[in-house]
């Protein structure tokens, strides 16, 4: 029993050690001098608390580019400038096993709003730019 214990302990260090360790560096300054080369985007956490409390205990991560940006409890936001063009775009989630989806995102405005949301084997996202155009992308 022991040995199982210290087996399963051991997965999940070695399962915790291959997320992301880099942090995003938020070019603010640069961007506000810049404005015509950055997004100013807003990530936001719009998953349903009732049936993903996990989403408020552990969060979503959101990585940009191998980045982490930030992981995101429930109705939290974090808002970061961004290099208009193409990026890839991670997000995790854990219930009973971890879930990372990968997107590709090209952003072309200058300001968005992302909402991510939980679902049962997946974390999806939505894109709605200033204009309430909206985008919806799951899988």
């Amino acid at each position: 029993m022991r040995r199982l214990v210290v087996a399963c302990l051991t997965s999940l260090l070695l399962v915790s050690c291959a997320t992301v360790t880099i942090n995003y560096k938020n070019p603010e300054e640069e961007a506000i001098a810049n404005k015509g080369q950055y997004s100013r985007v807003v990530f936001r956490n719009g998953t349903n608390k009732v049936l993903y409390p996990s989403s408020s205990g552990i969060g979503i991560e959101v990585i940009l580019d191998q980045m982490l940006i930030s992981k995101l409890r429930w109705d939290q936001q974090s808002e970061v400038f961004i290099k208009k063009g193409r990026h890839n775009l991670m997000l995790t989630h854990w219930d009973v096993f971890k879930f990372t989806d990968n997107y590709e995102i090209e952003l072309t405005e200058d300001n968005y709003l992302i909402d991510v949301y939980c679902k049962p084997v997946s974390t999806v996202y939505e894109i709605r730019q200033e204009s309430l155009k909206t985008e919806k992308i799951s899988r």
